[in-house]
């Protein structure tokens, strides 16, 4: 879940390609700004911040530098709305296929596939158990579009599930913590990994947004809900 913090601002030094700093910001996720100046700032740069025990992971999408004078603050950005936006069209979606419920066909996943993820085929289920399974974005999903896809898993210890652009960049990834699934960008943020370090059984919610960039470039940002269907009281 995306934090906000009211009326944080600090210093801040940066180089370009800077990808950690120390925030002195609650553990979680954030999305900040950064100006070369705090009342008469000439540019900004909008980044991602992983933020645990005071050390933050940057992930930079426009990175610039930032010199002496330069400050990083917790505001309201078109990041931050862009994501109030995405929560709410996940809400509409939801709303709208349980009120047009039906019969689904659940799509299986073996380990070692790589698959789809296709709004014609909503529901997959997977036991990759110590292995590895991938869900891919479709590689000619177009700007401005979102897709939801639903993942029933049984994991092992160092089960993998990948979510893997296809392609594309992934700016973005806000994953909901779980005590037995930790989540790791691969390299150039082609792919978003969840590897499991104990037995699990889960329920992923997998949106994928696509926004299209200067020059026609589309990149990602991924939303997944973890749902522990393992705790559950199973009545017999």
């Amino acid at each position: 879940m995306l934090n906000f913090v009211d009326n944080w601002l600090r210093p801040l030094q940066l180089t370009v390609a800077q990808v950690e700093a120390e925030l002195d910001l609650p553990d979680g996720q954030y999305i900040l700004t950064v100006a070369d100046s705090e009342t008469a700032a000439t540019r900004w740069e909008i980044l991602a911040a992983m933020v645990e025990s005071g050390q933050a992971m940057l992930l930079r999408e426009s990175a610039q530098e930032w010199g002496a004078g330069s400050v990083i603050y917790c505001s309201v950005n078109s990041a931050i709305l862009a994501q109030i936006f995405l929560g709410q069209e996940a809400l509409d979606s939801r709303v709208t296929n349980l009120e047009g419920a039906g019969l689904q066909q659940v799509y299986a996943a073996p380990t070692g596939s790589d698959v789809t993820l296709d709004p014609a085929m909503p529901y997959w289920a997977t036991a990759p158990g110590a292995g590895l399974v991938t869900f891919s974005a479709p590689a000619d999903m177009p700007g401005s579009k979102r897709l939801e896809n639903t993942v029933e898993a049984t994991l092992s210890a160092g089960g993998r599930v990948r979510i893997a652009g296809n392609g594309r960049d992934i700016i973005e990834a806000l994953i909901q913590p779980h005590a037995d699934i930790s989540a790791s960008l691969g390299p150039s943020n082609a792919y978003l990994e969840l590897t499991a370090s104990a037995t699990a059984r889960v329920r992923l919610t997998i949106a994928v947004r696509a926004g299209e960039y200067a020059g026609g470039v589309i990149r990602l940002q991924l939303a997944v809900d973890i749902v522990d269907l393992a705790s559950y009281a199973q009545l017999s």
